[in-house]
């Protein structure tokens, strides 16, 4: 009798590292669960995130043990053709290769490639990302660009028709963390610059700036124009998007759950391994890029948001562009990838 090899992902996350590891690891959970029993490895995940994670096998280790005892753990849980996938920058080829002589297989999700890599497979779904900008084993496969798109299920629907000719709702998510609070900082401009705008903030398990963002609500008495959402589930953010006119997001995960449900986009980057994806979908005609979130100016911030009306029939050619990009078959590609492996 064939034994199917169980799935292990191994990813961390925190205020400090993010949700975006956790949260890819927790989309692919989505896709496979069907046919794969699956556990995560983790070090660090917070426990307002663990709800999302409930149906899937947490096995926690030791924040501080190096990458060789945590292996030597693995052996006693890990089977032969069992599947691990990587998610996070400290699994580089020294893991990996350590990681292989346990005889089993290895996915990794990459969006830098900065190292070499001796996984069976390399998965990385930034749209233009090139097999050349990898170093690999001879036996490594690469899974390359939007094709392989990484999202959770629910956004996997396609574009909605939709007629940019208004500008009064926006829609704010900086990610799980948004560490340097740019939340609040484009809040702060885009009511400046649009004073009758409607803003819903989404921020997530991970954000500590939440009480600093009820307080600037509070002391300007902006408890009509702008709201806070914490934690969302898939359907609620769909839900948060179709209803707003134009969404502000970094190149993460969040900017493809835009470009899947269709919306204008001004994005940018909060940290440098946004940089190949935020190009990409720049590249493609998907976006306004506006380079880096951390260090825009706030003037220049309300400058953006105050010629934003006569931006209308450029956002209405990225959302064109947007239903060319998200593919529907994704799943599907993305489950032949761990069956094949």
């Amino acid at each position: 009798m064939n034994i199917k090899p169980q799935i292990f992902f191994r990813a961390d996350g925190s205020p400090t590292l993010g949700l975006g590891h956790l949260m890819r690891c927790y989309s692919l959970f989505e896709i496979i669960s069907d046919q794969f029993k699956c556990s995560l490895i983790t070090k660090t995940i917070p426990e307002v995130l663990a709800f999302q994670f409930n149906q899937l096998n947490t096995i926690k280790i030791t924040e501080s043990i190096d990458e060789d005892e945590e292996i030597k753990q693995f052996s006693s849980i890990m089977r032969k053709d069992d599947i691990v996938v990587l998610d996070g920058y400290q699994f580089t080829t020294s893991y990996q290769k350590k990681l292989k002589k346990l005889e089993v297989k290895v996915i990794c999700i990459d969006d830098i490639h900065a190292f070499h890599f001796c996984a069976d497979a390399v998965i990385n779904h930034a749209p233009g990302i090139k097999p050349t900008s990898y170093s690999i084993e001879p036996y490594t496969k690469l899974f390359l660009g939007l094709e392989y798109a990484i999202l959770r299920k629910d956004f996997y629907i396609g574009v909605k028709s939709r007629e940019i000719n208004i500008f009064n709702t926006f829609l704010i998510s900086m990610g799980g963390a948004d560490v340097e609070n740019n939340s609040l900082k484009i809040a702060r401009q885009l009511i400046m610059a649009i004073p009758n705008a409607k803003i819903n903030i989404i921020v997530g398990a991970a954000n500590m700036h939440i009480e600093t963002i009820n307080t600037f609500i509070k002391n300007n008495g902006l408890f009509k124009q702008i709201s806070i959402s914490v934690n969302l589930s898939a359907n609620e953010i769909i839900n948060m998007i179709e209803v707003s006119h134009l969404m502000i997001c970094p190149a993460s995960t969040t900017l493809y759950e835009a470009c899947a449900i269709g919306i204008p986009v001004i994005s940018g980057k909060t940290a440098d391994n946004q940089t190949d994806i935020l190009t990409g979908f720049d590249n493609a005609a998907a976006i306004l890029n506006i380079g880096d979130f951390n260090a825009i100016s706030e003037v220049e911030l309300y400058n953006l948001f105050l010629n934003i009306e006569s931006m209308k029939p450029l956002f209405q050619q990225h959302y064109s562009n947007q239903k060319k990009l998200i593919n529907k078959r994704a799943p599907e590609q993305i489950l032949n990838i761990f069956r094949s492996i």
